[in-house]
């Protein structure tokens, strides 16, 4: 059962555009699968085969937002 904190980050999270979440320089992975439209463990399974490279930073996860311009050329801005 999810704690009330885990409850309300989640609706936090949830309230923020995604042009604003395109604007942060590292990505953390909810944020790339909301903006990618794909499950968390279609995530994990694209970061296990590397087709894209990430960042750990004190054990937390993130992806560079220039990595979502070089998997999708045709949908991100080279200014992302």
């Amino acid at each position: 059962m999810e704690t009330n904190t885990r409850i309300i980050r989640k609706r936090i999270h949830k309230q923020i555009p995604i042009s604003e979440l395109l604007q942060r320089p590292l990505l953390k992975p909810t944020d790339v699968c909301r903006i990618l439209g794909v499950s968390r463990s279609k995530f994990e399974v694209w970061k296990s085969e590397g087709q894209f490279r990430f960042e750990k930073l004190d054990g937390m996860i993130f992806v560079p937002r220039s990595e979502l311009h070089r998997l999708f050329p045709n949908d991100f801005k080279q200014s992302l």
